[in-house]
């Protein structure tokens, strides 16, 4: 239960007084239609229809906190965004076997993103086994995070990773669904394929083009994501 003007209020000052919005000079409409011919163009199916921006409440925190989230479900760029995020997930996993490969004689690991906990309680059996008797974690929370992420540091660094791994896998393209993605020589006939640049191309598109409704007008995001 939230009092409707506390949540207003809240949801006012995150798009009108962060400083992590501007406001677009723009009609929804026209907004539509511009982001609609650049994917249209692309071979990319569009949903006609903006985000709008809620917040779920951080209950543990002490007072609670808010997790501002773009309702991004069936929008304009959702079909986008679902398969950059599969290419992406094929990219991380190919970074994952590079590293294991690369460490596998040596005591440190330097890939550390995980899915859930099972990496980090193999670690913790596989540590206690060898006798380093590791037999305590330490969690730690960021307060704020995606929230605060510039864009510019953003794309530069997937930039970096993206062409990192089309360097490791030796391929011109990536065949993305929505679904999986793999490495290619060859264009596909059937689905999206992309070279390293036409890839980050639309990943800059998504970052910039990242837009919510607020009272009738249009907002962009250009802090954090």
């Amino acid at each position: 239960i939230v009092c409707k003007s506390y949540y207003h209020q809240v949801l006012n000052n995150e798009i009108l007084q962060s400083g992590n919005f501007e406001q677009i000079q723009e009609p929804e409409n026209d907004v539509v239609d511009r982001l609609d011919q650049f994917l249209k163009s692309k071979g990319i199916k569009v949903d006609e229809s903006l985000p709008f921006l809620y917040f779920t409440p951080k209950m543990h925190k002490d007072p609670p906190g808010s997790r501002f989230i773009t309702a991004g479900k069936d929008t304009i760029t959702s079909p986008l965004s679902k398969l950059l995020s599969s290419g992406l997930k094929s990219m991380l996993k190919t970074q994952k076997n590079f590293s294991a490969y690369l460490n596998k004689y040596k005591v440190y690991n330097d890939y550390f993103i995980i899915d859930n906990h099972d990496d980090v309680l193999n670690f913790m059996n596989k540590s206690n086994v060898k006798g380093n008797s590791r037999k305590s974690v330490r969690s730690f929370d960021f307060k704020t995070l995606y929230t605060k992420i510039p864009h510019i540091e953003l794309k530069q660094n997937v930039q970096t990773f993206v062409n990192r791994i089309f360097n490791h896998k030796n391929k011109r393209y990536i065949i993305v669904t929505d679904k999986s993605a793999y490495f290619s020589n060859k264009r596909s006939p059937k689905h999206l394929s992309l070279t390293a640049d036409e890839f980050l191309c639309l990943v800059d598109f998504v970052v910039d083009n990242s837009c919510v409704v607020y009272q009738g007008q249009v907002y962009r995001q250009i802090i954090g994501i």
